[in-house]
């Protein structure tokens, strides 16, 4: 990305190398309707579906409930699980989009925890 591209404000490539690609899991709740999760771990960076409503079915059935579980690795534990699209909201700011997924940079345990409020 040339400095052109920085004095407007764009935000620099990420390399999505070494980057965790976020798969969802699947999961019935007390009424057995199926939602998705994709877990968020701290310190990783990640790429994550920014619709997942319309990437993935379940025996041909759209899957309209998302949870993101955050994890944190500093305190070796689920701290939180938060709606999805709310919780890419607040992320996509940090993030670079890349067609149907948005690459995020590691969270601290301080960003983690502001997510799972």
């Amino acid at each position: 990305m040339g400095l052109f591209n920085k004095l407007n404000g764009n935000k620099e490539e990420k390399n999505m190398d070494n980057a965790f690609v976020a798969t969802p899991h699947f999961y019935a709740n007390a009424d057995k309707r199926v939602f998705g999760a994709i877990a968020l771990t701290e310190g990783n960076c990640t790429i994550l579906p920014l619709n997942p409503k319309e990437e993935y079915k379940v025996d041909g059935k759209k899957v309209d409930e998302w949870k993101m579980v955050l994890v944190s690795t500093t305190l070796d534990k689920i701290i939180g699980e938060v709606d999805y699209y709310a919780a890419i909201k607040k992320i996509k700011v940090d993030a670079c989009k890349k067609g149907k997924s948005i690459i995020v940079d590691g969270l601290s345990l301080e960003k983690m925890m502001e997510l799972a409020k």
